[in-house]
């Protein structure tokens, strides 16, 4: 066997792989689709003029993508009220990662309730949409103007137990 004709003989077959691998690495980078995003939250809320409110929640994607978060608003207004929403929902449109979806959305709400309240509102953020709708429990009334932020909440570090002695 000639030892330049061996190596050769493998050139198509390196080739193939090499070609192969390309196109396997450039679909798998390809970009991503629209992402289907949940919001699962509750919020206390007050307002007197200046509007702020804290709460909790939860964001699901259909990729598997999961977050706890931390919901805060605030915002300024004709506004007088204290409420609690016990039911919030929202739905995102326009992302196509979980990680797009913190930040800060723009707000505008009108509202009126007594014992038991009711909300839905559009929010954006660039591209991307917010739409919530949330039940609850108190009393207001007005209209403000505001900011509807959602950061990831952080895992608080756990301390090792202590050995027995």
């Amino acid at each position: 066997m000639n030892k330049n004709t061996y190596p050769r003989s493998l050139i198509p077959l390196g080739s193939l792989m090499v070609f192969l691998l390309v196109s396997f690495i450039s679909l798998s980078e390809g970009k991503a689709g629209p992402v289907k995003c949940e919001l699962v939250f509750s919020l206390h809320t007050w307002s007197f003029f200046y509007k702020s409110g804290h709460g909790t929640g939860t964001v699901s994607c259909d990729n598997g993508q999961k977050a706890d978060v931390k919901v805060r608003t605030k915002g300024g207004g004709i506004t007088l009220g204290a409420s609690d929403t016990t039911e919030g929902h929202g739905n995102f449109t326009g992302a196509t990662d979980i990680k797009q979806l913190f930040g800060d959305y723009s707000s505008a709400q009108i509202g009126a309730g007594v014992v038991k309240t009711a909300n839905a509102q559009t929010l954006g953020k660039g591209k991307i949409t917010l739409n919530i709708t949330e039940i609850g429990k108190g009393a207001n009334i007005g209209f403000s103007f505001g900011s509807f932020n959602l950061t990831e909440a952080k895992a608080s570090p756990t301390t090792p137990p202590v050995p027995s002695e």
